[in-house]
């Protein structure tokens, strides 16, 4: 008999953003019941799949829109949350590019540096207008 563990969650949200701590994790929403793939690898890079189906607790008293709804909204929040984080990852880069520049740059390009410097106070690079990657948190 072949057996596998799921935690009934999709795939978890990505990219993270490294250095910042979150009170939890990047693992995804769980889904609604419903028939879903399993694809199994086997011998030889030949793989098999199969279907299986995930009942709804019958103690509650959810309707198939129901699901609809909130897997529909959790999907949103799920991309919107990647978004950010994406975004964010980028916004660091570019101000990481632009220090990097401005510290090949000589004296004599001031004009330039300034822009540069000028450039990174107005994008809201700083892990501290969300996070605050400094903060201390108690550990149980």
């Amino acid at each position: 008999m072949n057996r596998f563990a799921w935690d009934f969650r999709g795939e978890n949200i990505q990219p993270d953003i490294s250095g910042v701590y979150v009170n939890g994790d990047y693992k995804s929403y769980r889904l609604a019941p419903g028939t879903y793939k399993a694809a199994v690898l086997s011998f030889k890079g030949n793989s098999t799949e199969t279907n299986f189906t995930v009942l709804s607790d019958p103690n509650l008293s959810v309707t198939q829109n129901d699901w609809d709804a909130q897997q529909a909204f959790l999907q949103k929040l799920a991309v919107n949350i990647s978004d950010i984080h994406t975004h964010f990852n980028k916004t660091n880069q570019l101000k990481k590019q632009i220090e990097h520049y401005n510290s090949l740059l000589k004296e004599d390009n001031k004009a330039l540096i300034d822009a540069g410097k000028g450039l990174i106070k107005k994008t809201p690079t700083g892990k501290t207008m969300w996070w605050k990657p400094g903060r201390k948190t108690a550990r149980m």
